[in-house]
C-alpha cells in the first residue's frame, strides 16, 4: 500500500497547480508561498504547517485559517494532482 501523502504537502501541491509560487526562507515553522489571486492589493501569502494548518495574511502573527470550503477544495486538488501522478512512482 502506497504512503499516504500529509495535508501539507496535498496543499502544497494544489497550490502550485494554480500558480503561486514558493517564498523561500521566510519561516522555519511554516512553508511560504505566494497567495496572487488575493483581492487586496498588499502581499498576501499562504502558510502551510507540518500538522496541516492552513492559514493566509500578509505575516504569519496577522494570519488567519483558511475557511473550510477553501480546504477542502485545496484538499481535493492535491489528492488529484497525487493520483493523477500514481501510475509513474515506484515503491521502493
Amino acid at each position: 500500500m502506497a504512503k499516504q501523502a500529509s495535508q501539507q504537502v496535498l496543499f502544497r501541491l494544489a497550490l502550485l497547480g494554480e500558480g503561486e509560487r514558493e517564498v523561500p526562507g521566510q519561516s522555519r515553522k511554516y512553508i511560504v508561498m505566494t497567495r496572487s489571486n488575493s483581492a487586496v492589493p498588499s502581499p498576501r501569502f499562504y502558510y502551510l504547517g507540518k500538522s496541516g494548518a492552513l492559514r493566509t495574511g500578509g505575516t504569519i502573527a496577522g494570519s488567519i485559517p483558511v475557511g473550510p470550503k477553501r480546504r477542502e477544495q485545496l484538499l481535493a486538488a492535491g489528492k488529484a494532482v497525487v493520483e493523477a501522478a500514481a501510475p509513474y512512482t515506484v515503491a521502493v
